[in-house]
């Protein structure tokens, strides 16, 4: 293995590896310790430390008594940071892929302009969009941004331009979300494009970005699979 990176890193990436080219698939039985140990000439504390870290992750489970499986790798969203989610989906090296839904321009209801601090009628700009990984829809989103903060917006083609690459355009820059997260079961409309069943649980998620002048520019409304995401956070005293 490469000298490079630490052998514990190395080992997570092989496992992972091994279960996105379908070595290991979901359900099976990962190699014991001793044995991946004994395969590989790596010492079993720094096996168990990078399998300890895959569970964490959620590419395996640890079932007492019986060993390690490989389960459906969810997708963590860190409460914490603005990452996007096909930036996540890159870092579990899984291949993401956006699809848009449904673009257009609307007048702006009440809940939404209380969210947004514009006037109630006024256009905004909205867009609904499914996010995959490994060609499994894992997220759709609903997002919504005052039309006087990108005027232009019609003009950018979305399925090559992302969002980050239009408010560049327009000088803004995201410097905060609040966001909420609520667990829900999945209507039928958002259940059928998450290809799941009706009733399945899903996390919903509602996030209102600002800009480095404290405005309010997108409100994002989302439902993300619970089979197939996690969100973490962590508390300070």
């Amino acid at each position: 293995m490469d000298n490079n990176s630490t052998l514990k890193d190395q080992l997570k990436e092989y496992i992972q590896n091994k279960i996105l080219d379908g070595t290991y698939k979901v359900g099976d039985k990962l190699p014991s310790e001793r044995e991946l140990s004994s395969e590989l000439g790596i010492n079993r504390s720094t096996v168990r430390e990078s399998i300890t870290e895959i569970i964490e992750d959620g590419w395996l489970k640890s079932v007492p008594r019986k060993g390690t499986y490989v389960v459906n790798q969810k997708i963590t969203r860190n409460l914490f940071n603005l990452q996007g989610f096909s930036m996540r989906v890159k870092d579990k090296k899984l291949i993401p892929k956006i699809v848009l839904v449904n673009t257009d321009v609307v007048p702006c209801y009440e809940h939404l302009s209380r969210k947004l601090n514009v006037e109630k009628d006024s256009p905004i700009f909205c867009l609904t969009r499914l996010i995959y990984a490994n060609e499994i829809p894992i997220q759709v989103e609903d997002i919504y941004i005052p039309l006087k903060y990108v005027e232009n917006i019609k003009d950018f083609d979305l399925s090559v331009y992302n969002l980050t690459s239009i408010y560049d355009f327009h000088n803004i820059s995201i410097v905060e979300a609040r966001q909420t997260l609520t667990l829900v079961k999945l209507a039928e409309p958002v259940a059928k494009l998450l290809e799941i069943e009706i009733g399945s649980p899903a996390f919903m998620f509602n996030s209102t970005c600002y800009d480095e002048h404290s405005r309010p520019v997108e409100y994002c409304h989302s439902y993300a699979r619970g089979d197939m995401c996690n969100f973490k956070t962590r508390l300070r005293a």
